[in-house]
């Protein structure tokens, strides 16, 4: 009886050694994880409209923009990339935007509750997607 390439490969038992990994280039983190893939990430658990999400009038609710300062914070203490990259990504905004987003996150975050409890949520389900910091890199 012959056996097909399949079951020998799905024989219980037989170790599989997984795919060589690639090597991490500048705008990667562990796990193989872009920015591109952490922002379908946050558009996918927000629920949002990637249409809207990346236009940059399309939306100013308060809520809307609460969303855009979480995932730029995260990209840039998560990402070794620039604010301007950062910018691009979201919303095609500069780099100044970038930096005024970052400081009302931190804002939101010690006076509504209800954003920390968003962001914290977020950023459990970020972190266990394997969405996280690079081990032994530091953000300068």
């Amino acid at each position: 009886m012959e056996k097909s390439v399949s079951s020998y490969w799905l024989a219980p038992g037989k170790v599989v050694s997984p795919a060589p990994a690639k090597a991490l280039e500048k705008e990667q983190v562990a796990g193989n994880t872009t920015p591109e893939d952490f922002i379908a990430f946050a558009i996918e658990h927000f629920k949002l409209d990637p249409q809207a999400f990346f236009h940059s009038r399309s939306n100013r609710r308060p809520a809307f923009v609460s969303i855009k300062h979480m995932v730029r914070h995260y990209l840039y203490f998560h990402y070794v990339i620039s604010l301007k990259q950062i910018g691009q990504l979201t919303c095609k905004a500069d780099h100044s935007t970038v930096v005024h987003s970052c400081a009302k996150h931190l804002d939101y975050v010690k006076v509504d509750f209800e954003y920390r409890k968003d962001y914290e949520a977020f950023q459990k389900e970020a972190r266990a997607r394997g969405y996280h910091r690079r081990e032994g890199w530091k953000h300068v």
